[in-house]
């Protein structure tokens, strides 16, 4: 990707989904669009991290990175990304435990889909402030614990 792309600072879609022959690691240049709204990287072949500057960009709405190979952890970084609907990472090897500031961070969450991941721990309490949820995939990940108490106050849930 070249770093030129950083220089379209009024870019508020990126769309590059589908695309096999994109491979290595998620380009920091995306970090310097700062009016980027949606970020969707689905079915590549990007491999590393997820970029923790990725959370710098405050009015992104839609994450979707999934299918890809990526690794790592979820960085604490996304949460000051407040305006959050979509966050879409399954089909990787992302591990780790989810940061429990994603509940009180993303007060619009709608779409939460962690599926087919490396994910252990359990499912933090603060996900209950997610009130506007209405889909949530997190199976094929190794989550212990009981999520019903939880997953029982989300009204929007299918």
């Amino acid at each position: 990707m070249p770093t030129e792309n950083g220089r379209l600072t009024s870019l508020w879609l990126v769309d590059l989904e589908f695309n096999r022959n994109l491979r290595g690691t998620i380009p920091e240049v995306f970090c310097d669009l700062q009016e980027l709204q949606a970020l969707g990287l689905r079915d590549n072949a990007f491999s590393g991290e997820i970029p923790a500057c990725l959370g710098d960009l405050t009015k992104m709405r839609d994450l979707l990175l999934s299918m890809n190979t990526l690794k790592g952890t979820i960085p604490s970084e996304l949460c000051q990304i407040g305006g959050l609907t979509s966050f879409v990472i399954q089909r990787n090897q992302i591990g780790g435990e989810l940061p429990s500031c994603i509940g009180d961070s993303w007060p619009n969450l709608e779409v939460f889909i962690t599926s087919e991941n490396l994910l252990e721990g359990s499912i933090p309490d603060s996900f209950a402030n997610l009130r506007k949820l209405r889909r949530f995939w997190v199976d094929d990940n190794a989550f212990t614990g009981q999520p019903l108490p939880i997953l029982n106050q989300f009204p929007e849930l299918k």
